[in-house]
């Protein structure tokens, strides 16, 4: 008995500091886990802030193009100022989904700055800048009239060049201007940068070039057999073999040439109108060498340089 009660006050006297660990021990876990949410908490704020500064950025970006499409002059503009509350409560416990803590932005910063009314001469000057862009294009568009001029014969002789030549040489257009404005709206936001990445965004755009002529050939063969009586299959295999020609040219043409003006400083927003000409001019040029070639056997060469032999 003695033993007994000896074993019994010892677990007595044992137990209070046992528990006093316990104690401790909760405590700790709890102190720990309240840090860690605080360090979540603190994470989540700062990736909201971050996915709202994304998203300003792009809005601003977005508001940019569309000044831009209108033909506005848009000035450089940093993006959107953080405007953080200054609730001691929201210091005291953050929190993603108090309202009175979140975070906003300046609306106002974000939109794009218009330029100033501008002055008479500043109106004369950009007038006359455009205007010799513009008479220069004029000049060179005037070169296809020497083209089909020069190749009077083949076109007297197979009307359907005639037929479907503005289909080709606008396809070509259309065709070049939708890599051009692909290419211009990435410089403007600057995912397209000339000397870095400028090369490899145009061999894609080769790539592409390649499938989507092969499906307008295609295309175009399908509807000078079906919708054109007395049409022989060559010529029709001349039509769509120029029309895959122009289409690849053209936008291989369409994303290098806003890249290069931009490079030279001469404006890649003059890309749209230099390649709708260019391609005017060169899809006269290559329809009439691809369909002399293969309905009468005349080199290429002879539309080139009139007067060479074939």
């Amino acid at each position: 008995m003695r033993v007994l009660l000896l074993l019994t006050a010892a677990g007595s006297a044992l137990r209070p500091p046992k528990m006093a660990t316990l104690r401790q021990t909760a405590h700790g876990l709890a102190a720990k886990t309240v840090a860690r949410e605080d360090a979540t908490t603190s994470r989540l704020l700062a990736l909201e802030a971050e996915r709202r500064e994304l998203q300003a950025r792009l809005a601003a970006n977005e508001e940019r193009q569309r000044a831009l499409a209108l033909g506005k002059d848009v000035e450089p503009k940093p993006p959107r100022v953080l405007k953080k509350s200054s609730s001691a409560s929201c210091e005291a416990s953050p929190t993603v989904w108090s309202d009175e803590c979140d975070i906003d932005y300046d609306v106002e910063d974000s939109s794009p700055a218009l330029a100033p009314d501008e002055s008479t001469t500043e109106f004369l000057l950009g007038a006359a800048s455009r205007g010799s862009w513009l008479v220069g294009l004029l000049a060179a568009q005037s070169l296809s009239s020497l083209v089909l001029e020069a190749n009077e014969v083949v076109i007297q002789k197979h009307p359907v060049i005639v037929f479907f030549l503005t289909m080709l040489v606008g396809a070509g257009g259309n065709a070049g201007n939708q890599a051009a404005v692909r290419v211009i709206r990435g410089l403007a936001v600057g995912a397209v940068v000339p000397g870095e990445n400028g090369a490899s965004f145009v061999l894609r755009e080769a790539r592409m070039a390649l499938v989507l002529a092969a499906a307008l050939s295609v295309v175009g063969y399908c509807r000078v057999i079906a919708f054109t009586a007395n049409t022989s299959s060559t010529e029709a295999l001349a039509v769509a073999a120029s029309l895959f020609l122009i289409v690849a040219l053209s936008i291989v043409l369409g994303a290098a040439l806003p890249i290069f003006l931009e490079k030279i400083n001469a404006g890649a927003s003059n890309a749209a109108t230099t390649i709708q000409v260019v391609m005017d001019v060169s899809g006269v040029l290559i329809t009439c060498a691809v369909c002399g070639y293969l309905l009468d056997g005349t080199s290429p060469l002879a539309v080139l340089l009139p007067g060479v032999a074939g």
